[in-house]
């Protein structure tokens, strides 16, 4: 016991002693400017504006310009968005916006608009935070009728096979038949959540599949997605519990015929 006492006491006054004089760091070299931001998803509907911020280490006495270059990689269709020309960093302020305006019939969703911040009157700069990378998503309110009726099921590794949408009991609820191909008369349930675009899944035991005559009842567990009401798409991926464990991942994109 002695022995070990000698070995953590120093090690205490080490950590003491460092917390002491520990010292919080200050920058104090050159003006640098940059984004607050680098990467967003931008949700264009009619009227909607996408506001960007560069920040700047120094405030000055007087209004500041900068400047907005679009980098070679950026796809976006260049009918798909205005930017502002009001590019001003205010006087005494350590930031200055710019908006961004998407035209909501000419968005191709999943493009990028790829800015780069490439001067700031009276500052420099930075070699971090340079660039924004805005994913452009056209927004199409969701309708679920839109995905009820027969879809195809494009199943990762497997083939295109065909299923049917029914509507459940909540607004966003849909109910699939046919999901892996092996009983069509299954209901899964998913939830299409407008916020982000996501799928969720009930708890597994509310998800019956079908019955294996090696396993017993099998259940979709494990369930994620993402779905598009412009496209009247969904992507879903899960696992297929039993009793003796789960099955690999499962991945299927639906689709309107």
């Amino acid at each position: 016991m002695k022995k070990i006492a000698y070995i953590i006491l120093p090690l205490f006054l080490l950590v003491f002693s460092s917390c002491e004089d520990t010292e919080p760091e200050v920058y104090d070299g050159d003006s640098l400017s940059y984004f607050e931001e680098t990467s967003k998803t931008f949700t264009v509907q009619a009227g909607s504006t996408y506001s960007g911020v560069v920040l700047v280490s120094e405030a000055t006495s007087y209004d500041r310009t900068f400047t907005l270059d679009l980098d070679d990689a950026s796809d976006a269709p260049a009918i798909s968005y205005t930017i502002g020309t009001n590019l001003v960093i205010p006087a005494n302020s350590y930031s200055g916006t710019f908006e961004v305006a998407g035209n909501v019939l000419e968005v191709v969703s999943g493009t990028k608009l790829i800015l780069n911040l490439t001067s700031v009157e009276d500052s420099n700069v930075a070699t971090f935070d340079n660039k924004l990378t805005l994913t452009l998503e056209q927004f199409c309110p969701f309708v679920r009728d839109n995905f009820l009726g027969p879809m195809k099921a494009d199943e990762e590794g497997y083939t295109v096979y065909d299923v049917n949408v029914t509507a459940g009991a909540l607004a966003n609820e849909l109910k699939i038949s046919n999901v892996w191909d092996i009983n069509p008369n299954s209901e899964t349930t998913i939830f299409l959540v407008e916020e982000g675009y996501v799928v969720e899944f009930p708890p597994y035991q509310d998800n019956y599949l079908y019955t294996s005559a090696t396993y017993g009842p099998a259940y979709v567990a494990e369930g994620e997605g993402t779905w598009s009401s412009c496209a009247t798409t969904i992507d879903i991926s899960f696992q297929v519990i039993v009793s003796a464990g789960t099955f690999g991942v499962t991945n299927i994109s639906f689709f309107k015929p």
